[in-house]
C-alpha cells in the first residue's frame, strides 16, 4: 500500500488461515487476518505493542493471563512483546497494528 492511497481490505474467508500485509514501515505494521470459523491461531508474540480490530465476526482472545471475546468494532490492545493466541468463533477478520519494535518480523500470523 503506498501513502495516500486507497487499499481494500479482503471480505472473503476461504478455508484456511490467510494473512495479507496492508502497511509496512520502520515504525509499524499494519495486517489483515483472516480466519475461519473454528480455527485457532497459536501462540504468537508482536515485538512491539499490538491492537487488534475486530472487523468482522467473532474472535476469543486469549491474553494477559485472560481470556477476551471481540466482535465486530471492537478492539483490544496489547502491551509490548504481550504473547497472544485467536480462536475464531465465527469467520473473522481482524485488522493487527503492531506498534515499535516491528520491522524486523514478518508480515504472516500463524502460517
Amino acid at each position: 500500500m503506498l501513502p495516500g492511497q486507497p487499499f481494500e481490505l479482503w471480505k472473503t474467508i476461504t478455508g484456511k488461515s490467510q494473512t495479507i500485509a496492508v502497511v509496512k514501515t520502520d515504525a509499524m505494521r499494519i495486517i489483515q487476518l483472516l480466519i475461519p470459523a473454528g480455527q485457532t491461531i497459536p501462540r504468537y508474540e508482536a515485538q512491539g505493542e499490538a491492537i487488534l480490530h475486530c472487523l468482522q465476526g467473532k474472535v476469543a482472545v486469549s491474553a494477559q493471563g485472560d481470556h477476551y471475546y471481540l466482535s465486530s468494532g471492537e478492539l483490544l490492545y496489547l502491551t509490548t512483546s504481550e504473547p497472544f493466541s485467536l480462536k475464531a468463533k465465527e469467520n473473522v477478520s481482524l485488522l493487527v497494528t503492531m506498534i515499535g519494535r516491528t520491522a524486523a518480523g514478518d508480515d504472516t500470523i500463524g502460517s
